[in-house]
């Protein structure tokens, strides 16, 4: 006998996606929303960060394509055994996608629960998955992207430097001696210090060289807007980046309520880029990165922050 064919869950979702202007996120008790604003898709509880390319297709087109392969339990008694049971609560395994259009319209609610991966086409999973609205729950075969946390959904990488890349770097505390670290050309793989005595040797250079792998690779796990706080008064930290190409960071760094707080501001060192073709597009990375930074403070990680 054939197997019983199920209709797919959401089967006008691919003929409405011009429409979806906002998706929302619950998992373990908290919600957060992605939404469409002037073209561009952004993360509003991250201070509108923008949301990584392809993201929202994926998602998009995981929901389509899921495929209903066998009716489970409609008892919510049994819901957490395949964690579907109601997203709002802290303790749920559950988590609930919703797209909506731009009067808030619901496109596609779903309930997303335990996945196994296929064991005859590894590139799908099975998925517990149902509708909030519906007690029938759903063995799916299919693929979604991760989606529970909004660092699913951005490039937190965010600065995106080569490490080679960097020529020079300043770091000067509050009350404290600035430190400045280079190299003169780009193939070198070892920093020297400013200043260093004809007497004084760097013993490793493993230190030093960190410092510019550290700055290049700074990744965030959360994002304020800035106007939530008074920067100046709490900065302990602010460290100078100069690439080859003529890239100039400022990495302002502050402590609040033991969270790390960057702020940062990218400018064209023209002194170094000169009027050449890599400076045209150092200029064109320099606004990217701005339009990036302006009116948001990014939290990175403690151990980045030492």
């Amino acid at each position: 006998t054939q197997p019983q064919q199920y209709a797919r869950l959401f089967p006008n979702l691919m003929a409405q996606a011009n429409e979806l202007r906002t998706v929302t996120v619950q998992y373990q008790g908290k919600t957060f929303n992605i939404n469409y604003t002037n073209g561009k898709w952004q993360l509003a509880e991250m201070a509108d960060y923008p949301v990584a390319d392809n993201q929202i297709k994926s998602l998009l087109l995981g929901l389509v394509e899921l495929m209903p392969i066998e009716k489970k339990t409609a008892n919510p008694d049994y819901f957490a055994r395949i964690a579907l049971e109601d997203s709002d609560k802290t303790a749920a395994k559950s988590a609930r996608v919703s797209l909506k259009d731009k009067n808030g319209k619901l496109l596609a609610d779903l309930l997303v629960g335990k996945k196994h991966p296929g064991m005859l086409n590894n590139e799908l999973d099975k998925i517990f998955v149902r509708k909030p609205s519906d007690p029938q729950s759903w063995l799916t075969m299919g693929t979604l992207p991760a989606f529970k946390s909004p660092l699913d959904w951005v490039n937190t990488k965010f600065i995106d430097i080569d490490k080679t890349d960097i020529k020079q770097v300043s770091l000067k505390g509050i009350g404290a001696k600035e430190l400045t670290i280079f190299k003169n050309n780009q193939p070198e793989t070892d920093y020297m210090i400013a200043g260093l005595e004809p007497t004084q040797r760097i013993t490793t250079a493993f230190p030093v060289n960190n410092i510019a792998n550290t700055l290049a690779s700074l990744t965030i796990v959360d994002v304020y807007p800035a106007k939530k706080l008074n920067f100046a008064k709490y900065l302990q930290q602010t460290a100078v980046v100069t690439t080859f190409d003529g890239l100039k960071l400022t990495i302002e760094k502050a402590t609040v309520e033991g969270q790390p707080l960057l702020r940062l501001t990218a400018e064209l060192d023209l002194a170094q880029a000169g009027d050449t073709p890599t400076a045209r597009q150092t200029r064109s990375k320099v606004n990217k990165l701005q339009t990036l930074f302006n009116d948001r403070l990014f939290v990175i990680p403690e151990y980045q922050a030492t």
